[in-house]
């Protein structure tokens, strides 16, 4: 399937959780902020999942996620959340297609607003364990 190159409102997006601490609560059924902490070069990775089976999902979490991070880890689940979840922060989503269905979360303000956008995204966000 290919995507458009402007990512739909009502668009899924899975940001992968490969971390357990701080990452998501199982006790809540909740996504933490630290999920959505953007890196260094505030480009936060995610991946446009619509249309895709959920077996399909977990398929590309491990082989382009997992697979190539410098140290194993486990694919705990994902972050799903609306693309228009995402814009209502003024953030933008970058699509790469590299490698496919990749994207970016991008356009983050100062560094000060980071932790207060990263709680609002995730109260926006389901997790979805695997």
């Amino acid at each position: 399937m290919v995507l458009p190159i402007v990512v739909n409102p009502n668009e899924s997006l899975a940001r992968y959780l490969s971390e357990k601490k701080g990452y998501f609560s199982t006790d809540r059924n909740a996504v933490l902020p630290r999920a959505f902490m953007p890196p260094l070069n505030l480009r936060l990775s995610v991946f446009r999942i619509d249309g895709l089976k959920l077996d399909e999902v977990w398929e590309i979490g491990q082989k382009k996620v997992i697979d190539v991070l410098p140290l194993p880890k486990p694919l705990y689940g994902m972050a799903d959340i609306k693309a228009s979840k995402v814009r209502k922060f003024e953030l933008e989503i970058e699509p790469s297609n590299t490698p496919p269905r990749h994207a970016d979360i991008c356009g983050w303000p100062e560094k000060a607003r980071h932790k207060s956008i990263a709680q609002q995204l995730a109260a926006e966000a389901t997790l979805i364990l695997k």
